[in-house]
């Protein structure tokens, strides 16, 4: 009998990293120049879920929902679009240290909002999603088929 042996193959996987962070300005009244950074090391599609609501000086949030237009005015930049679902979709993908486009250009209080009791402000916070790029499955099988990504043919 002949016995032939060899070292095992040893297979090195290295993951891909996907993560993005919320670039803003805010100069205590005004929000603008919203923009995603995509910092993870492969290609991504980024959403975004814009929250606006009446907070205190302590967090708590008021069961009050701030009025666009009324409340408060938000300039939308371009290079998104909505979704049924309320989350915002940059529409093409974004490379690795790349910014997406300008998703809030501008969101001030107006001078006649409505906001409860004095100790109330406007909060306005953005909660931003990545997801790979490839294989273009991918957002369909985490955002759903009805996100405009999967719709579009991204």
């Amino acid at each position: 009998f002949l016995v032939a042996q060899s070292e095992p193959v040893q297979n090195n996987f290295t993951y891909a990293h996907v993560r993005c962070t919320i670039d803003e300005t805010f100069d205590g009244t005004t929000k603008s120049n919203v923009k995603i950074q995509n910092t993870g090391d492969i290609p991504a599609y980024i959403r975004a879920r814009i929250v606006v609501t009446w907070k205190d000086t302590s967090g708590n949030v008021s069961a009050a929902v701030p009025v666009k237009d009324s409340d408060y005015t938000m300039t939308m930049g371009t290079g998104w679009t909505k979704g049924t679902d309320g989350y915002w979709y940059c529409k093409t993908t974004v490379n690795p240290d790349d910014f997406t486009p300008e998703l809030i250009t501008e969101c001030k209080k107006t001078d006649n909002a409505n906001a409860p009791k004095d100790y109330y402000d406007l909060s306005v916070e953005i909660l931003a999603d990545a997801i790979q790029s490839e294989p273009a499955s991918a957002v369909t099988e985490a955002w759903g088929e009805d996100n405009p990504l999967s719709k579009s043919g991204n």
